[in-house]
């Protein structure tokens, strides 16, 4: 993130490219300016003087400024005549979407829960993260031309050998978060899912993995889906 260009553009009251360069690493800093933690503000040297920028203020102000100005996304490639499906629309899952959207690829998103954004959307209250401010955020990804699909569960409504095989989508981005249950971390988890792929699983077995159902788990305490393993699912996948 280029925080001293977009920080020194809002000083010179130049809100909407300020917000470019903002946009094109992260597109969500409406969402951002009101519940990143700031991490970055504890290694700003302006601290070293006197007090560090308040850069998440800025990124506030500057994105407010131009929330009445619908943003449509650049596209910069043309079409491309593969599919892409994303599973989950979480932060990871709708970025995902709209990079690829803007190199010219189809875009579709299947999200779970009957509403996108993941934990900006059912983990943050509405007085931090207001659920028109995230909306908005949500519809630039959509003026994209990404598709969204809420109520589809991996596993349940449809699996990965699906989308690949019967839908025609040439790849699956697995976007599915890092939830846990029952107080197993997500490193132990992805281990187990390592050595189920050793062991021969396949996507969709992996996709709905409890315990018992594939050798490489019947020892381990886990019992829950797919969870943050995205890459070492793909594996498995072509």
């Amino acid at each position: 993130m280029d925080v001293p260009s977009y920080v020194a553009l809002v000083a010179q009251g130049r809100y909407a490219e300020g917000l470019e360069v903002h946009r094109r690493q992260n597109p969500f800093p409406l969402a951002c300016g009101r519940v990143c933690p700031a991490f970055c503000e504890t290694r700003c040297r302006r601290g070293d003087i006197e007090e560090p920028i308040a850069i998440r203020a800025v990124k506030r102000f500057m994105a407010d400024h131009e929330v009445k100005r619908p943003w449509t996304p650049p596209i910069y490639g043309g079409p491309k005549r593969e599919r892409v499906a994303v599973i989950g629309a979480g932060p990871a899952g709708l970025t995902a979407a709209l990079r690829l959207a803007q190199q010219g690829y189809s875009v579709t998103v299947f999200e779970k829960l009957p509403v996108a954004g993941g934990m900006m959307a059912v983990g943050i209250p509405d007085y931090r993260l207001p659920r028109d401010i995230l909306d908005h955020e949500i519809n630039n990804v959509r003026r994209a031309g990404v598709e969204i699909q809420c109520n589809q569960a991996l596993g349940c409504d449809f699996t990965l050998d699906e989308l690949l095989d019967g839908k025609g989508y040439s790849a699956v981005v697995l976007a599915i978060g890092g939830r846990v249950s029952g107080g197993d971390s997500v490193g132990e988890f992805v281990n187990v899912i390592a050595a189920a792929i050793a062991a021969g699983a396949t996507a969709d077995e992996i996709a709905t993995f409890q315990v018992g159902t594939h050798p490489a788990l019947t020892a381990s305490p886990i019992a829950y889906p797919l969870v943050n393993a995205a890459e070492l699912a793909l594996k498995q996948m072509r």
